[in-house]
C-alpha cells in the first residue's frame, strides 16, 4: 500500500495487477502532465519506490482504455446530438508514419479521435452525416459537407494579415475585414431581436459579396476573395446563433496533445492511437466538467466495470 495511491496491488482492472488509482495516477502523469513512459517510471521508482517497467506502464494504460471505452463511445454519441461543436486537426505520428489527431469540443465534451485520415470521412464519421448542429472551424474544405458552419474569423484575419503588404487592394481587404468583424460583433452584443439580427447578417454577407466582385491585379488577393465567395453564407452564422466567431477553444484544447506529441514523438501502434485518443478524451472531458480525474474517474471505471 502507498500512500495517497491507495492498495496499488489490489486487481480492480482486468488483467491489471494495478490498483485503479494508480493507473488513473499514472494516467495523469503521462497525459495530463505530458511526461514521458521513461520520466513515469523514474517518478514512481524514486516517489513510491514502486519498479514498474516501461511495458507494464503501456499495459496499465491500454487497460485503463479499455474500461473507459464504453464511456467515450457515449461521449461520442452526445457529441451528436449538439447543438454546437468546435472542431480542429494536427498532426499526429504512428510509429513514425503521418496521421492526424481530431479535436472535437462540445458543452463539457472534449472528444480526441487519432486517425490515418485528414479527409472529410472522419468529422462526417464521428458527428454524422445528418449533423443537424453548427460545426465552427477553420477553413480546411473537410468541413465543407456540413449544412451549417462558422468559419473561425481569427484564421481568416491571420491569411488577410498575411498578405496585406502585398499592394493596395491587399491591405484594405485586411484593413475592411476587421473593421466588419468589429461591428459584426457590436451588433451582435447590441441587439437581442432575433429579426433585427437576421437583417444585420445579411447585411454583412451582402458587403462580402460586393468586396467578392471587385478585380484585383494580386494573386493572393483573388485566392483570399476566391475563398470568400466560398464561404461568405459562413463567416456571420455567430450574429443570429449563439456560437463564437473564432475557434479559440480547439485551438486552445488542441495545444496539449501537440505538447505531448512533441515530448513523447506520437505513438507506436494503431492500437496506441486508440488508447491516447480514449484516456486523453476521458481525461480531458472530466476536467473540463470540473471533477477531479483520479476521484471521479474512479467513479466512472468502476461503473463501467459494473456495466460489463
Amino acid at each position: 500500500r502507498s500512500r495517497g495511491l491507495g492498495d496499488v496491488y489490489k486487481r480492480q482492472l482486468p488483467r491489471s495487477p494495478f490498483g485503479l488509482r494508480l493507473i488513473l495516477f499514472t494516467a495523469f502523469l503521462k497525459y495530463g502532465l505530458c511526461l514521458p513512459v521513461n520520466k513515469v517510471c523514474k517518478l514512481l521508482n524514486t516517489t513510491y519506490q514502486l519498479r514498474i517497467s516501461e511495458g507494464g506502464i503501456c499495459s496499465m494504460m491500454n487497460s485503463l482504455a479499455n474500461t473507459f471505452e464504453g464511456e467515450y463511445e457515449t461521449l461520442k454519441t452526445e457529441l451528436k446530438n449538439l447543438a454546437a461543436v468546435n472542431v480542429d486537426e494536427t498532426g499526429w505520428k504512428n510509429d513514425g508514419n503521418n496521421c492526424w489527431l481530431w479535436n472535437f469540443i462540445g458543452e463539457k465534451i472534449s472528444f480526441y479521435h487519432i486517425q490515418k485520415s485528414r479527409g472529410r470521412k472522419v468529422p462526417l464519421g464521428i458527428l454524422g452525416e445528418d449533423f443537424k448542429g453548427i460545426v465552427t472551424s477553420d477553413f480546411w474544405s473537410a468541413y465543407n459537407r456540413f449544412d451549417n458552419t462558422q468559419k473561425c474569423w481569427v484564421h481568416l484575419l491571420r491569411l488577410s494579415k498575411k498578405i496585406e503588404h502585398k499592394n493596395k487592394d491587399c491591405k484594405l481587404l485586411h484593413s475592411k475585414l476587421k473593421r466588419i468583424l468589429r461591428e459584426a460583433v457590436e451588433v451582435k452584443e447590441k441587439f437581442r431581436s432575433k429579426k433585427k439580427l437576421e437583417e444585420c447578417r445579411q447585411k454583412f454577407e451582402q458587403r462580402i459579396d460586393k468586396w467578392i466582385k471587385k478585380s484585383s491585379t494580386n494573386k493572393d488577393c483573388k485566392r483570399l476573395l476566391k475563398l470568400l465567395d466560398k464561404n461568405y453564407h459562413s463567416l456571420f452564422v455567430f450574429v443570429t446563433e449563439d456560437v463564437s466567431w473564432h475557434n479559440n477553444s480547439c485551438e486552445r484544447s488542441i495545444r496539449h496533445p501537440v505538447i505531448m506529441r512533441k515530448i513523447s514523438g506520437g505513438s507506436k501502434s494503431l492500437r496506441g492511437c486508440r488508447v491516447t485518443s480514449i484516456n486523453l478524451t476521458m481525461l480531458q472531458t472530466i476536467r473540463d466538467r470540473g471533477m477531479d480525474f483520479i476521484e471521479d474517474g474512479a467513479k466512472i471505471a468502476s461503473g463501467q466495470l459494473s456495466l460489463g
